[in-house]
């Protein structure tokens, strides 16, 4: 396909200060139809087939310790490797809702991935986000939009609302993946919301430290998500743990090595106190 038949997205999607307010408040939000259906129908095959070519190669961390052995596909930086992807993940109109919704001036790309959990997929733990970043602000925000109709059975994300307002939660176990039980969470006295069913080119968004999880795909089709991190312009990198790994730093905990992953190839080439801007860290809205 030539691009220059790919639905143009760079025009805005007005975000309105009731959904600012809603976003800032619980830490997460359900926007209608980010991209049309019109645009998901040009997009979508590409994405998808991009996904299942690239799948087979991919030796991310997640898909190495937990991926497809439990139903996952994880593709990782999908915008480096495919044009058309390229022009989906780059589009402004997503960074500018991040803008928006973290109410900041400027925004990086910080990763994408595919999260494409097939029938039968295994549930995703309660997690932070940013515990796993190595970057030096809050103002962080992931979209997690749906690239074909996600039923309630197929196990869209489930948040802890507010929870982000108390920034790093200590795990109750030893395992950082495994260190939340949605009892627990209740118990701490939040309320767990899940948006329910999301029509393709549907997309939540959430802050950076707002606990969420995902349930098993109990449905009998592939659930297909598309993940887009962004961050402020201006944030720096944040590593404490570096100095001690550099050897091997296979022997850090599970969170302090998906930490230096991410600065490897999210942030090549930068080091502790550095400015977050590598060439893999495109300013996409401003």
């Amino acid at each position: 396909m030539s691009l220059a038949y790919l639905p143009d997205l760079s025009s805005e999607y007005v975000v309105s200060l009731e959904e600012v307010n809603q976003f800032q408040q619980n830490g997460h939000i359900l926007l209608k139809e980010v991209v049309s259906p019109d645009e998901m129908t040009v997009y979508r095959p590409h994405i998808v087939d991009a996904v299942m070519n690239y799948d087979l190669e991919e030796e991310i961390l997640e898909q190495i310790a937990a991926g497809r052995k439990n139903g996952w596909r994880f593709v990782h930086n999908l915008w480096e490797r495919d044009e058309v992807a390229r022009q989906f993940i780059l589009a402004r109109r997503f960074a500018k809702i991040a803008a928006d919704l973290m109410a900041v001036n400027a925004v990086r790309l910080l990763r994408d991935e595919s999260y494409f959990k097939e029938a039968g997929g295994a549930s995703t733990p309660w997690h932070q986000d940013c515990d796993f970043f190595p970057l030096d602000t809050q103002q962080v925000i992931s979209m997690w939009i749906a690239l074909s109709d996600i039923s309630e059975e197929m196990a869209p994300l489930t948040f802890a609302s507010g929870s982000h307002k108390e920034g790093y939660f200590e795990p109750e176990g030893n395992n950082i993946l495994q260190g939340f039980s949605e009892q627990s969470l209740i118990k701490r006295g939040f309320q767990l919301n899940n948006h329910g069913a999301m029509r393709a080119g549907d997309a939540t968004f959430h802050a950076g430290w707002t606990l969420h999880s995902s349930g098993v795909n109990t449905s009998d089709r592939m659930r297909e998500a598309l993940v887009i991190v962004y961050y402020q312009d201006g944030a720096r990198v944040w590593l404490p743990q570096l100095e001690s790994h550099q050897g091997n730093y296979l022997q850090g905990c599970p969170k302090d090595i998906i930490r230096q992953q991410h600065l490897v190839r999210c942030l090549p080439g930068l080091k502790n106190g550095d400015l977050a801007a590598s060439y893999k860290n495109p300013l996409i809205f401003s």
